[in-house]
Order: structure tokens, then C-alpha cells, then sequence
């Protein structure tokens, strides 16, 4: 949903990967150099991937405050009046 505004950043890595892909379209695939390319592409890609950071998506923080929220109205209800089990039901059971 939000994947639309986020910026992806040119980091030196990713400027390297794709100079080093720019490269190989020019070679032949059947040359040592063009293999020494591909596990050079290789080892860059692994290193990208290594230093993304797993950030946890608006959508996830809106479901988790509303859960909150939810459970903070029960709990003070609770204290005013007495608390039936179908009240209960309704906060979310993790899924792991």
C-alpha cells in the first residue's frame, strides 16, 4: 500500500552491480571474463541483500495500535461494569 512513496536509495553497491551488469551485456557468456563477472554480481547482490534493514510496514503498526486501543476499551470497561466472555472474543489471537 505505501510501497508507492517509499525512495529507494543509489547506495555504492547498487551503482557497482549495475555498472558490472552494463558490462556483462557486452560480453560474450561463454568467456572467462563474463564469469568472473557473474560471481563478482553475485557477491554484490549478496552483499545489498545483506544490508537491507527489515523495517516493520505502516500497515503493521496501524493493526497493532488499533489492537491496543481495543484492548485498553475492554480493560476499562472491565473496571466499570462487569465483563461478559463474548467481550473476550473479540481481541485477536496471535498467529505465530
Amino acid at each position: 500500500m505505501f510501497k508507492n512513496f517509499m525512495k529507494v536509495e543509489e547506495t555504492p553497491l547498487l551503482k557497482e552491480s549495475e555498472r558490472v551488469l552494463s558490462l556483462m551485456t557486452a560480453l560474450s557468456p561463454a568467456t572467462a571474463e563474463y564469469a568472473a563477472m557473474a560471481t563478482q554480481y553475485d557477491k554484490l547482490c549478496e552483499a545489498e541483500s545483506r544490508k537491507k534493514e527489515r523495517r516493520v510496514s505502516l500497515d503493521t503498526i496501524a493493526i497493532i495500535a488499533a489492537n491496543l486501543v481495543g484492548i485498553v476499551l475492554i480493560m476499562h470497561y472491565e473496571q466499570v461494569h462487569v465483563l461478559s466472555s463474548k467481550a473476550v472474543s473479540f481481541v485477536p489471537k496471535l498467529k505465530i
